[in-house]
């Protein structure tokens, strides 16, 4: 959703994706992580905290000889062992869903800024604005405002 004050996801497909029972299924699995990565640019740490869930997707799709949606939807999350810390994992998802940020529309005047992360399995990034002028305030006292949040994992060759 569009407004002045950014850019939002519609509150009523957030509402959706919270109230979703825990997936029984890799399918189900597979379609609330595919909805939940729409919003990945609104989400801080979307990489870390969907980590696990995508662990255990990769884990279903080789069990199940399959990454088509039709046969997960065959395959039982309980038969590669969807326990507890999967639903913590699950619940930590949703709640960031609910705390996501509107992301502000860009500016020409604005200074821009981008603050960036790495250990060695994975990176992050945010880009920011901030009213002409304001960047050399102590941090504290800057009033950034979000452009988009952006994670990932070195896999391959990127790892090396």
């Amino acid at each position: 959703m569009v407004s002045a004050a950014g850019v939002r996801h519609c509150p009523d497909r957030v509402q959706g994706l919270v109230e979703m029972q825990p997936p029984q299924t890799a399918g189900e699995l597979q379609q609330f992580l595919c909805a939940v990565k729409w919003m990945r640019q609104s989400i801080p740490e979307y990489n870390r905290l969907t980590a696990g869930l995508y662990a255990v997707l990769e884990q279903a799709m080789k069990a199940a000889g399959s990454r088509k949606k039709a046969k997960l939807a065959k395959f039982p999350l309980d038969q590669i062992g969807w326990g507890d810390q999967q639903l913590t994992d699950l619940a930590a998802v949703k709640a960031a869903l609910l705390k996501m940020v509107p992301l502000a529309h860009p500016s020409p005047t604005a200074e821009t800024c981008l603050y960036t992360d790495s250990s060695q399995d994975s990176w992050g990034a945010v880009a920011t604005q901030l009213d002409p002028g304001k960047v050399q305030l102590l941090q504290e006292q800057q009033h950034h405002r979000p452009l988009a949040f952006l994670s990932g994992r070195f896999v391959g060759a990127s790892s090396r």
